[in-house]
């Protein structure tokens, strides 16, 4: 048993080299920091490569994820036509495909090159499309997620999700606030006057 110890370490020692050093398609959000009700939101979808940093390769299959009743889609713009194979249509996320049971819709867009070129912009960092959404009544911060169809041979898709937050609720309450001032200070002149008064009269007796 003594024996089969250093062979089980050297084992668990390059699963977590090959896990730690795998191969990335990276989703980066550019997102608005925070934002109100009812306000139109903008996120831009950019991708790249790690471990190694490859422009040529044969494609992404991409899904993005959010709450419907966070956000209300209104289009995608910008969608990179090198390679592009396939642009769906908003459809409920049944199956929960991001692992996310808050999201309930996504729309999946595919890139394909069957000679393994793709992107091939020389770029380090690419734009896949941009997103534009309106934030609802209900919104109360949220976060779009990805998942994907299909990835390059040997690459595993990575991202971080892209929250977005309400801004300040009690921000008109603390802006109120100072208004009260005033009154408060009325309030306490005619309390000190009162003591005054008081004090007054007791000398005077």
């Amino acid at each position: 048993m003594k024996k089969s110890l250093p062979i089980l370490f050297i084992i668990f020692c390059g699963i977590y080299h090959i896990h730690a050093n795998a191969a990335e398609q990276i989703i980066e959000t550019i997102v608005p920091s925070n934002v109100d009700i009812n306000q139109q939101v903008i996120f831009q979808v950019n991708y790249r490569t790690a471990n190694p940093t490859d422009d040529t390769l044969t494609g992404l299959g991409l899904r993005v994820h959010w709450n419907s009743q966070q956000l209300q889609f209104n289009n995608i713009s910008n969608i990179l036509n090198t390679g592009l194979f396939s642009q769906g249509i908003v459809q409920n996320d049944i199956n929960n495909l991001d692992g996310d049971v808050n999201t309930d819709k996504f729309i999946l867009i595919s890139w394909f090159d069957v000679s393994g070129t793709w992107p091939n912009l020389g770029q380090n960092l690419t734009l896949l499309y941009s997103l534009q959404f309106t934030t609802t009544n209900n919104f109360n911060n949220t976060s779009i997620k990805y998942s994907a169809s299909s990835t390059a041979n040997g690459y595993n898709l990575q991202f971080t999700s892209a929250n977005l937050f309400r801004n300040n609720q009690n921000q008109n309450q603390n802006q109120a606030q100072p208004q009260g001032v005033p009154m408060l200070s009325w309030v306490g002149l005619m309390v000190l006057g009162g003591l005054l008064s008081f004090s007054s009269k007791r000398k005077l007796l």
